[in-house]
């Protein structure tokens, strides 16, 4: 009647075996729940995406969240560095520097090197770690020397105190003395695209000037102007002294240039506030004018001659060009040197207009030479002189200059180079 009973007792020993093999291979299929620190480096991760991205705005509030929600001075440090370098990008000095304070309160020895970052940044960083010492010092006080452990009212909440319950393999971009969190070649590249700095309009007024490259054509220009000066002589003299013939000319005129130039432009920077290569278009008017004076003189086969003094001009009209340029600025300091390279087209139409007296020299005896004027545009004083005066003209722009920031988005711009001839420039441009 026993045996029943003792078989019974023989079973008890291998169920309960049974029950925790299958306990234990349900705990081993469970999935291992996420810790919190494990989903902040997730939005430290996305917040490092944003910001290569140059979404600024996205990536603040990306780390923020992550900020947040962690209680780890290496992820507290990454968020908060990440959070100033926005704002910086941002020209938020203010709030740039207000984050390095709180990077550093919980990372005091965090260092950055000076050629990953642009100088403006390092000297705020350099800033922050000042201010930071100074508000570290200890007051001159008894009571708080025997202090064993001071109070932590400045620091975030609390992480020491906190036993750490999964430990996890930091990423190595934000070991507190390692690389930052964004490598050197996106914090030189990066560019608040949504933030603007992409456009930049600008108005301007310059001198003009052809004298440097007058030499290359003074001698076509004197005699083709000169000869239509020459021909008004002879029709006045034939009119009253038949038989006229004209054996030597000599200008003997001299030449000047001046000119003015205004214009509006647009530019287009690809790489928003950090960008200095820019593409632009601007519309110019332009005049130049050519002064001409001497005095011309005129032998006849009869040995007689014509000396006059004269004066004239060439003077173009309001001179509409379009004009594309390329230009890059060196360097993100408030002064820099830029230089531009550009091309324009436009119409060309203008007026000759001269004047001139003189005295006409036969033998001992000599008479007047009635004063005359006359003007022509340039389609007439083409057909005249046998000199075709192109219809279409072409600038050609290299200069160079400096930009010089009066605030922020309004800078003053003074710069020199070619324009055909000699130009030199001033303006001011507002980017935004």
């Amino acid at each position: 009647m026993n045996i029943p009973a003792r078989s019974d007792r023989r079973w008890i020993p291998a169920a309960a075996i049974l029950l925790l093999l299958m306990a234990g291979r349900q705990a081993m299929a469970a999935p291992v729940p996420q810790t919190n620190e494990d989903a902040v480096g997730k939005l430290l991760a996305q917040g490092d995406e944003y910001y290569r991205q140059g979404q600024y705005s996205l990536a603040i509030g990306t780390y923020l969240e992550a900020s947040s929600r962690s209680t780890s001075r290496l992820n507290l440090s990454a968020a908060y560095f990440g959070l100033s370098l926005c704002y910086f990008y941002q020209r938020d000095n203010a709030n740039s520097l207000k984050w390095l304070g709180r990077m550093l309160d919980v990372d005091p020895n965090k260092a950055i090197a000076a050629d990953f970052y642009p100088q403006a940044f390092f000297r705020l960083f350099q800033q922050a770690k000042q201010e930071a010492r100074d508000r570290d010092k200890p007051a001159p006080s008894t009571e708080t020397a025997t202090k064993p452990v001071p109070r932590t009212e400045t620091v975030p909440p609390p992480v020491e105190e906190k036993p750490r319950a999964v430990p996890r393999r930091e990423p190595p971009v934000r070991e507190p003395d390692a690389v930052p969190v964004v490598s050197p070649a996106v914090v030189a590249a990066a560019a608040p695209a949504e933030q603007g700095g992409h456009w930049e309009i600008g108005g301007h007024y310059a001198y003009w000037t052809i004298n440097p490259i007058l030499s290359i054509f003074r001698g076509t220009l004197t005699d083709k102007l000169g000869n239509e000066i020459q021909n008004e002589i002879d029709k006045k003299l034939r009119s009253s002294h038949a038989g006229l013939i004209g054996a030597q000319f000599t200008p003997n005129l001299t030449i000047t240039s001046s000119g003015a130039n205004y214009g509006l432009e647009l530019r287009y920077f690809n790489a928003g506030w950090a960008g200095t290569f820019s593409f632009g278009a601007s519309l110019e008017s332009t005049t130049l004018s050519l002064s001409l004076s001497g005095t011309p003189r005129q032998i006849f086969t009869n040995g007689t001659i014509a000396d006059a003094t004269a004066t004239a001009e060439v003077k173009t009209a309001p001179l509409f060009t379009t004009n594309f340029s390329f230009r890059w600025e060196i360097g993100h300091g408030r002064v820099r040197p830029f230089f531009s390279l550009g091309l324009g087209f436009g119409k060309l139409d203008g007026t000759f207009s001269y004047s001139y007296s003189g005295t006409y020299h036969y033998g001992s005896l000599q008479e007047d030479i009635p004063a005359a004027s006359s003007t022509k545009d340039f389609a007439t004083l083409s057909s005249d002189i046998d000199f075709t005066i192109p219809k279409m003209f072409v600038i050609l722009q290299l200069d160079f200059g400096l930009k010089i920031d009066l605030i922020k988005g309004l800078s003053l711009l003074g710069e020199a180079g070619i324009w055909d001839g000699l130009i030199l420039r001033g303006g001011l441009a507002y980017r935004f």
